[in-house]
């Protein structure tokens, strides 16, 4: 006999499987001088975001 805590628990992982994670750009390289990324979107073919890009 399946106990309602079990079949709970089986059907959690069903659904974990299942689900799909959000697609989401690369992360902006630039680190500032204490180490902490920066958390904003790199642009477009490249590894910054439109602030961090690098003048050239």
């Amino acid at each position: 006999m399946v106990t309602r805590r079990k079949r709970k628990t089986t059907r959690k992982a069903a659904k974990r499987k299942t689900t799909k994670k959000k697609v989401t750009g690369l992360k902006c390289a630039a680190r500032t001088a204490a180490g902490r990324k920066c958390k904003k979107t790199a642009a477009k073919g490249s590894r910054y975001c439109t602030v961090h890009k690098k003048k050239r």
